[in-house]
């Protein structure tokens, strides 16, 4: 049986670089979009299976099918900890966005480095992943720290 996700939320690498490269690219992932908004999924009582389930649904859904190679999972504490916000808006359902960046780069590129500091675990799968059946099991590849 898949041991159960210890974050509350989920950060989901569609570049190989934003998870196995260095950490200056990894905290990259943990940047806002132009709108100063971070696109998170909620991943409570969900099985390790079912939160790349999710990452891959949610790759499907770009203009692109874009694969999952990993993800970063943090606290929504870790969030308010960093003097951010988070905002649900469950489209897609389990959705939500990191909110409240500051407007100056050197601010946002603090708060990024707090998130990035804060998460618990890492999932790496060393290949793109377009679907469950590309793992045999997801939790042999998650990372604890």
């Amino acid at each position: 049986m898949a041991r159960r996700t210890k974050g509350e939320l989920v950060r989901f690498g569609y570049e190989r670089r934003k998870i196995l490269g260095s950490p200056s690219a990894m905290r990259r992932l943990f940047q806002p979009d132009k709108t100063l908004k971070l696109s998170v999924s909620r991943i409570e009582d969900l099985e390790c299976d079912e939160i790349l389930e999710l990452g891959i649904q949610f790759g499907k859904h770009s203009t692109q099918a874009r694969p999952v190679h990993g993800w970063f999972e943090l606290h929504a504490d870790d969030v308010v900890d960093a003097k951010l916000n988070i905002e649900y808006d469950e489209d897609p359902p389990r959705h939500a966005h990191i909110i409240g960046w500051p407007d100056t780069p050197s601010e946002r590129n603090l708060r990024m480095e707090l998130l990035f500091k804060a998460h618990i675990r890492k999932a790496d799968f060393g290949k793109p992943v377009y679907d469950l059946a590309d793992v045999t099991s997801p939790c042999e590849y998650v990372e604890d720290r």
